[in-house]
Order: C-alpha cells, then structure tokens, then sequence
C-alpha cells in the first residue's frame, strides 16, 4: 500500500480566481506549444525530414544555372565634371544611386537588349526550357494538368505540354527577373548580373545591357545640356563619358552556380522546422480532447485536485502496492492533501469517483484515494458500486460471492459483505453477483437508507465507485447523497462535448461539490503543468492501473 512520506505536502487550499496576466498567459502558451510538440513528436520529425529533404533534393536536382558579371562606374554628375565642391550629400546620392539601378531593369532598356538578341526565341527566357525533374516540378506539372482537365470545357484552354506563342512582355518579364544589380560596398561600382541555363548567352546579354544602359546614359546627357560651341560639345561628350562607363565587361561563366550551398541547407531547415511546428499546432488545434490543466479550468471549469500519471502492466495490479516507483504514490499522496483541504469539515465524508466514459481509469482512483485516505491514519470504506462491471475484488484478491448488490435486493446484511484489506484502516464492500435490475437498486430508498447509516457510523471516509456517466445513470441517483463527486478525465482520452455533456448531467442532479482529477498523464510529454503544486518525473510509471 502507499507508504507515507515523511515529508508531507502542503494542503492545497481551493484555487482563487482572479484574471491572469499577460505573461502567464505567454507562459501557457509556450508551455502548450512545447507540449504540441512533444505530443506529437513523431509526426512532426517525419515532417521535418520529409520537407528538408524534398528542398534539398530541389536544390542538386534543378535545372544548372549560370550567371555572368559585368561591373560598371557610376559617378554623379557634378562629382565626374568636377564642379561640386566638397563630398556630395550622402541622401543625393542614395537617391541618383537607386535611380540608375531602377534604369538598368527599367523596361524601356531591358526591351532593347530583348529585341537585339532575339530572346524570344531564346528557349531560357520564352519559358520553353527543360526545368528537369524535381519534386516541386512534378507537383507543378501535375496541378497544371489538373487545371486544364477543370478548365478543358472553356475556350481557349491550353493543354499542358503545349506552349503558347511568347509573347513580347512575357520574355521582358523573365529577363527583369534575371537581371540583378548589386552595387560594391565602399565605392562607385555596381555589378551587373545576368542568370540563365546558357552560358554564352547570359554574358552575350550582361554586356549588351550594359552598352545600352551607357549610350542611353550619353544620349540624356547630352541632351540635357545642348552645346554652343565645338569645345562645349567635346567637354560634354567627355562629361557623359565620365559619369558612366564600362569596367569590366562578362565573360562566359565556366562554371554553373553552387546547386546546394549553406543557404540551400539553411533555408531546408528552417522551412522543415516551421512545418513540423505547424502541423503539430494543427493537430492540437484539431484535437479536442482534454489534456492539460488548463483545458479542465478553460472548458469545464472545475477545480483540479490533482493529477495521476499513466502507468502500463498488469491491468488489475494494485498501482499503490510496493512495487511500485515511490513517485507513483506521490502522486496520491498530494491528491490526498488536496481531498483534506477540500473536505476539511469534521464528519464522515462520503465521496462518489466516476468519470464520463469506460477505461478513463476511475477504479485505479477510487483504490488508491482510498489506499492514500487509509495510509494518512483515517478510517475509510471503499464500496463498489459499478454493480455491471465490478473490479474493486479483483484489485484486492477479495471473494465477490457476497457485496453491494446482496445488501440493497435484502440477500445479506451490511456486516456480511464487509471485508478487509491488507491495511487495518480500510475495508470494502465488494459489487457482488450481478442483478438484474443494478440501476433500480441504486436509486432506491434502500441505498440512500444504507449510505446514510453508514455516514453516522465509525467512517471517516466512505469512496464509492460507480459505473462512468454517459454509460448508464447510475451514479445520477447517488451524487445528492455525497459530499462530493471526484470527476476522473483521461488525458488525452476524453473530448470537451463529451465531458461536458458527462458534467452537466451530473450537475442536474444537484451534487454538493464536483472536483475533478487528470488521470493517465504522460509526465515524459507534459513534463510541467503550471496550475499544479507538484511535478513528478518525465517517465511512464510501472504498475497498473484498474481500468474502468
């Protein structure tokens, strides 16, 4: 039986209810997160691998890329005809800086570089290009052709796999967004860039964008300042000269650019990571069970007495017996202090376990609160009043020739069927051979006489259990005639309809007192619940639980 530890918790005293502040509820919510995660662990690990590595692959299996650099100076310019006094302001010259960038993509420059290479006919920018076989490519092909089969019945529907003419303000659409211009840190040069599948072609294209980004720079040039005289017109000639020329000129790029480099591996990562965490935040999201604390204060609003980790083994094992880790009594312990809190009136108190559903484990509670109740030094009776499905006998070794059921169809006395256990201070009435009328002879006047008697008797406490509510009604006859009805919920096990429709069923009877206690909680995935005093190990515990 559990043992008492020498060092007792405090009495929980009831929780007071006041608003919680914005970093509690940042607190929970990151404690939530983290349980989402660890809750479903597995799934977001297998997502996490699956998107890293689909990116991954994109990135060696995408069609080679090559990228030719030109380099070109550009200078204000009152700074190249040498009239500006002093270093220019810093803003003029962000703001001439950007202009000529935006001119060099402009599309007026980039249809003239389109228009004298022919790049219309150029399959790496008509879009006519082999793109290869990656992953993504493949789902693009397919949703494509999915499209098409919607949309096969309107006009002028295209096939996939067949191409539609280029047109011109396509193919200046693709090489604007091929072009790239990166000025150099710490000076006046800017380089410009070109990425295509065709080499030769990328550097043919880099260097007559440039050459027409500077007879363009010339023309405006000159003609924003018209000459008067052969001397002016050659300084202005020299003028536009000196404000933007050509440094270096591209060469055809050997070598394709990097298929997979550390932003590749970065990028896999950090997208594996933001859909591993999405889909377990989806899954939680989409789970409606209870699981936590907070759920049971947020949705039912009940206070919390405690909570009882999952144990595995021997299904009729007594869980509080001693071979079982001490950490697993603990947890009864600190259930027992919140009982004693609650229940402090002198008297014989008499307590109701249910739960709203089979195999939430509400049996394994009313043994062991009665086990913990008995260990503390009180005189307790643990009656089984699930009259179809008894247990309590099986968890003690006890004969179930005679019970409950005996006592109230007037087959025995009370004294008859009364048994004891292995520990002085308790004793159980055990269910009994089964009747045939069990939810008649639990509401009767006989039951409600017996349980009445047996609160003036020499008890201190009297633990009932009693079949879960959505199955029968028979803990409804019972629940006016306690002091109080512990509401057993299996995490991760019980849905919120479900056990709100248990609990406002017992409510309509008009209990005293409904408490409730988060059973089978897996302490390794909830390592921490911030609304209780007590945090126990991060394993599943040994022993078993009687399920009911």
């Amino acid at each position: 039986m559990i043992k008492d530890s020498p060092h007792q918790p405090p009495p929980v005293p009831p929780a007071t209810r006041h608003g919680p502040t914005p970093a509690a509820l940042f607190a929970v919510q990151v404690w939530n997160g983290r349980a989402a995660l660890s809750r479903y662990r597995t799934i977001s690990l297998v997502v996490f691998a699956l998107t890293s590595a689909a990116i991954v692959i994109h990135g060696y299996t995408k069609v080679r890329m090559f990228q030719a650099q030109g380099r070109l100076l550009i200078e204000p310019e009152s700074s190249a005809a040498g009239s500006h006094q002093g270093p220019a302001p810093s803003y003029e010259n962000r703001t001439y800086d950007n202009t000529q960038y935006q001119i060099i993509k402009s599309r007026d420059l980039t249809r003239r570089v389109v228009q004298t290479l022919h790049l219309e006919n150029s399959s790496a920018f008509n879009g006519t290009a082999n793109r290869g076989r990656t992953a993504f490519n493949v789902l693009n092909d397919l949703g494509r052709q999915l499209a098409w089969r919607v949309r096969s019945e309107s006009a002028g529907a295209t096939p996939p796999g067949v191409t539609r003419p280029p047109d011109d303000a396509g193919v200046i659409d693709t090489f604007i967004s091929l072009v790239g211009v990166t000025p150099v840190p710490d000076s006046r040069l800017v380089d410009v860039t070109v990425t295509s599948i065709d080499a030769p072609l990328a550097a043919l294209a880099v260097n007559s964008l440039m050459d027409e980004y500077v007879a363009q720079h010339r023309a405006l040039a000159n003609a924003a300042a018209p000459a008067t005289s052969a001397d002016e017109a050659r300084v202005t000639a020299r003028r536009g000269m000196s404000d933007v020329r050509i440094v270096d000129r591209a060469d055809v790029p050997k070598q394709p650019m990097a298929p997979a480099g550390p932003w590749t591996w970065l990028m896999a990562v950090a997208i594996g990571l933001t859909a591993s965490i999405g889909v377990a935040q989806a899954l939680d999201y989409l789970n409606d069970t209870i699981k936590t604390p907070e759920d049971i204060d947020g949705h039912l609003d009940l206070p919390l007495l405690g909570l009882v980790p999952a144990v595995t083994g021997d299904a009729y094992r007594l869980p509080a017996s001693v071979h079982v880790d001490d950490e697993f009594g603990e947890s009864f312990r600190a259930l027992r202090a919140s009982v004693l809190s609650r229940y402090a009136d002198p008297g014989t108190k008499l307590l109701l376990v249910t739960s709203a559903q089979p195999l939430e484990g509400k049996t394994m509670v009313a043994v062991n609160l009665a086990t913990a109740l008995a260990g503390g030094g009180g005189r307790v009776l643990l009656i089984d009043a699930d009259l179809r499905r008894p247990v309590i006998h099986q968890a003690f070794r006890l004969p179930n020739e005679r019970g409950l059921a005996q006592v109230l169809s007037g087959q025995a006395r009370v004294r008859d069927v009364v048994q004891r256990t292995d520990d002085p201070n308790l004793l159980a009435i055990t269910a009994g051979r089964m009747p045939q009328n069990p939810s008649a002879l639990l509401s009767s006047q006989r039951m409600k006489m017996l349980l009445s008697n047996l609160a003036h008797g020499a008890f201190d406490w009297i633990v009932i259990d009693t079949p879960p509510v959505l199955a029968v009604t028979d803990a409804m006859g019972l629940a006016p005639s306690v002091d109080g009805i512990v509401f057993v919920i299996g995490a991760e096990m019980t849905r919120r309809r479900l056990a709100e429709q248990a609990l406002a069923t017992l409510l309509s009877a008009r209990p005293r007192s409904v408490c409730a206690v988060l059973n089978k909680v897996d302490f390794s995935r909830n390592k921490r619940h911030r609304s209780h005093g007590y945090q126990f190990g991060s394993r599943r515990y040994p022993g078993a639980a009687v399920s009911m």
